[in-house]
């Protein structure tokens, strides 16, 4: 079942050409009784309204995922835009996420590495403030 929500989501992102790339991440992918799906997008631009784009998707894809018997809410998918995280967030995604978009592989492996390169620059800090 969870492929196919997965094919769901991914279908739906499909539609929203400013989505650069996106990711799936947390409780989802790592459990198998879950609490809420969290995905991640990048947008190439983040001109128009955030809380519109992420509110559209969240109801579009718990529409669909209720159209095959799985009770998901909108509230129940939690949309995090990349362009503004923290870059140890980020690094979490990067690490532990499933990519499920990628229109722009060269752009998002170029963001990969000057992420982790900042990442390594701080990781004694990150160290030292027990945020690891």
């Amino acid at each position: 079942m969870k492929a196919r929500i997965i094919q769901i989501i991914k279908e739906e992102l499909q539609k929203d050409q400013v989505i650069c790339f996106a990711y799936l991440f947390g409780s989802f992918l790592k459990e198998e009784m879950y609490e809420d799906i969290d995905i991640g997008i990048y947008l190439s631009s983040t001109e128009n309204n955030i809380f519109v784009i992420t509110s559209e998707l969240k109801h579009r894809i718990s529409e669909k995922l209720q159209q095959i018997n799985v009770i998901c809410n909108a509230d129940d998918i939690d949309i995090t835009i990349l362009n503004a995280v923290a870059f140890n967030f980020l690094t979490r995604v990067f690490k532990e996420g499933l990519l499920i978009i990628d229109r722009e592989p060269d752009f998002r492996t170029n963001l990969m590495e000057a992420n982790a390169i900042k990442f390594r620059e701080c990781l004694g800090l990150l160290k030292e403030a027990d945020l690891l």
